[in-house]
């Protein structure tokens, strides 16, 4: 753990101030080694830190997280390819094939396990996607495995795979939300959960779950409605009228509504008016800026600024 020992004394935390339940993720370090990543944010002033995948695996991995969350005060969230498996492989929780199923679910359950170790109670995680894809790029998407089909029960495997992970896997009281994503076009959905009515159906059909819920992606919420010609702030509204509750955190970045990029948000953000509107019922409610490669100074002035502004 000498690599853990030359950290300057941290800067006062976000979550002394007042709001605590604003996170930064930590694809926002571009360290390949995720203590360096969270160092990184901590040299920066950052405290609540959602860890995601993009980082590889190592020995250390679990003691380097307990050991800076007890020397720096840092509170855990656990978001989908994270803790990072000996081997890559994309996760797929809609997935038909059976080496498939078995690593996602092994990913699943180890990362519950992590969580809960982090004093976390919660897991986020993507719903899936209608091929399996292989760890390498296609230009900006991951490369199908089999590019000819795609798995026509998306649907079925889904909530077959998540019954499962409810029954065997997590406690009762361990609470798992699950992403909206966007389609690539109108032609290929390629992703699961991408429409208001798939997000309806999925509180529909998990309402007697209290520990399932949705992580609720404004970023991709955004994509989702240029391609498929949905208003996103009419989807938002039935959301947060009907289902407050189901709401089980909150991602946050800039894109064009071409592409998922991740940008910086400012405090004019129209994600951020919006949430400011509604953050009397998001007290307890992570919310998460998902700026991917961004941390700096200027990134934690303006994380700092929205703060201030959700708090008035």
């Amino acid at each position: 753990m000498e690599h853990l020992k030359d950290l300057r004394k941290p800067r006062k935390s976000c979550s002394e101030k007042g709001l605590n339940n604003l996170y930064i993720s930590s694809l926002s370090s571009t360290k390949t080694k995720v203590c360096d990543s969270v160092l990184d944010l901590v040299q920066l002033g950052f405290r609540n830190i959602e860890l995601t995948g993009g980082t590889q695996y190592y020995e250390e991995l679990e003691a380097d997280l307990v050991n800076l969350k007890q020397g720096h005060g840092i509170n855990y969230l656990i978001h989908n390819y994270f803790p990072p498996p000996k081997e890559d492989f994309i996760l797929n929780l809609a997935s038909s094939a059976p080496d498939i199923k078995d690593k996602t679910v092994g990913l699943i359950a180890n990362a519950t396990r992590l969580a809960e170790k982090l004093e976390s109670n919660l897991y986020t995680v993507h719903p899936g996607f209608t091929r399996d894809l292989l760890p390498e790029k296609d230009g900006i998407f991951f490369r199908a495995i089999n590019s000819n089909g795609s798995n026509k029960n998306i649907k079925e495997d889904f909530y077959r795979r998540m019954d499962f992970l409810l029954c065997e896997v997590l406690r009762q009281d361990f609470k798992i939300g699950i992403e909206n994503l966007f389609p690539i076009n109108i032609s290929e959905r390629y992703s699961f959960i991408v429409s208001p009515d798939e997000i309806f159906e999925f509180f529909d059909y998990y309402k007697d779950r209290p520990n399932v819920g949705l992580l609720l992606d404004l970023g991709h919420l955004n994509l989702a409605s240029k391609t498929l010609g949905f208003n996103k702030l009419n989807a938002l509204e039935e959301i947060f009228t009907k289902y407050t509750n189901k709401i089980f955190g909150i991602h946050v970045s800039e894109n064009d509504g071409t592409t998922d990029s991740h940008g910086v948000s400012s405090c004019e953000s129209w994600q951020i008016e919006y949430l400011c509107q509604r953050i009397d019922r998001l007290k307890e409610v992570p919310i998460v800026m998902e700026w991917h490669n961004k941390a700096s100074k200027q990134a934690h002035r303006t994380f700092e600024k929205i703060r201030e502004k959700l708090k008035r």
